[in-house]
């Protein structure tokens, strides 16, 4: 899928790169309640 940006946001695919970034905010059950019940998830287990 291809999405244009725009003058504030610019989209790209995840890569690796984002691991951290991603494990983080699984951590948080505030943000996560909102996508499975609030459960974090292990590091590493996105592969």
């Amino acid at each position: 899928m291809m999405i244009q940006n725009s003058k504030r946001l610019s989209y790209r695919l995840m890569g690796e790169e984002d691991a951290h970034a991603l494990w983080s905010i699984d951590q948080d059950p505030e943000v996560m309640h909102f996508l499975n019940g609030g459960t974090p998830k292990e590091y590493g287990k996105y592969s």
